[in-house]
This record gives C-alpha cells, sequence and structure tokens, in this order.
C-alpha cells in the first residue's frame, strides 16, 4: 500500500524555508559564498529546486496545469524548470 502523500508545498512556505535557510547559511557574513565556493553547487541546486517549486505552485493554484503534469518525471529530467515553463506556454497557447 503506497501511504506516499503527494504534497506541492505553498508559495509562503516555500518562501518561509527558503528565507530562513538563507539567514542560517549567510547571517551578517554577506561574503559566505565567496569564502565558501564548495558550497557553491548546493547553493545554486536549492536556487533551482526553489523555482521548481513556485512554477509548479503557481500552475496548480491558477489551475494552469494539474498537479500530476507538473509531477511528470517523463517529461523532465532535473528540476524540469524548462519542461515546466515550456508547459505553462503551451498551455497559455504561446
Amino acid at each position: 500500500m503506497n501511504t506516499r502523500k503527494n504534497h506541492i508545498f505553498t508559495g509562503r512556505e516555500a518562501a518561509l524555508a527558503y528565507a530562513l535557510s538563507a539567514e542560517r547559511v549567510f547571517g551578517n557574513d554577506y561574503s559566505f559564498l565567496n569564502n565558501n565556493p564548495a558550497v557553491i553547487p548546493i547553493f545554486v541546486s536549492q536556487l533551482f529546486q526553489s523555482l521548481e517549486i513556485s512554477i509548479k505552485h503557481a500552475g496548480i493554484a491558477s489551475g494552469l496545469f494539474t498537479e500530476d503534469e507538473a509531477r511528470n518525471r517523463a517529461m523532465r529530467s532535473g528540476h524540469g524548470i524548462k519542461q515546466l515553463a515550456s508547459l505553462a506556454c503551451e498551455k497559455l497557447g504561446g
């Protein structure tokens, strides 16, 4: 039995999580990334994940596409930002 619940975080939940994470990582040290270049790939990955969550949330909340369409792994690779944007353009007739 599959008890996994599909969950798309709300925009507010995602924004709060990323704001708290950035505050924790950077604190008052604005040169953190320059002084710790090993962190950059993780930081960039998190930015892409945030963008993915935001596109999915906006698309689903607006009715532009369904949760199943947004989560369809067959249509995308990685975070799938380009594919999600293409799906949105297609649905909008662009």
